[in-house]
């Protein structure tokens, strides 16, 4: 068997940006492979979960970029946001200090847990059911 010198590259990822909504990650990820720079998102928080079950996630997705990429994606993303800025500006009223001034209803985070309770619930009374005589 033949040794080659191969030198593989690991991905030190480095998060640069989170996104709203997997539209916004889908296009800031392109943006980043239109100039040659790797990339990959994560969903935030339950968001792999809430994806599968729902088809949406309300935590949003993070993008990675590896550390030596860093600073030049920094750079693309700001001026792309500077160019469009009504497309990435994506707050909702009431954001600026986090999502505790909204009202409840409006609040993604506390919608999101309502509903993961609302799909425990009838399981532990299932449970609890099955050990009444």
């Amino acid at each position: 068997m033949e040794e080659t010198d191969c030198k593989m590259d690991v991905m030190k990822p480095h998060k640069i940006y989170s996104a709203a909504d997997s539209i916004q990650a889908g296009i800031v990820k392109e943006l980043l492979y239109q100039n040659g720079i790797a990339s990959l998102s994560k969903s935030a928080g339950d968001g792999d979960f809430l994806n599968a079950y729902m088809g949406f996630s309300v935590y949003g997705s993070d993008i990675y970029v590896d550390e030596k990429d860093a600073q030049k994606a920094l750079e693309l993303l700001t001026l792309f946001e500077e160019e469009n800025t009504e497309f990435m500006d994506k707050e909702e009223p009431g954001m600026e200090n986090g999502m505790e001034n909204l009202p409840w209803y409006r609040n993604r985070v506390w919608i999101a847990r309502l509903i993961a309770a609302c799909m425990v619930l009838p399981c532990l009374i299932a449970l609890i059911m099955s050990f009444l005589p």
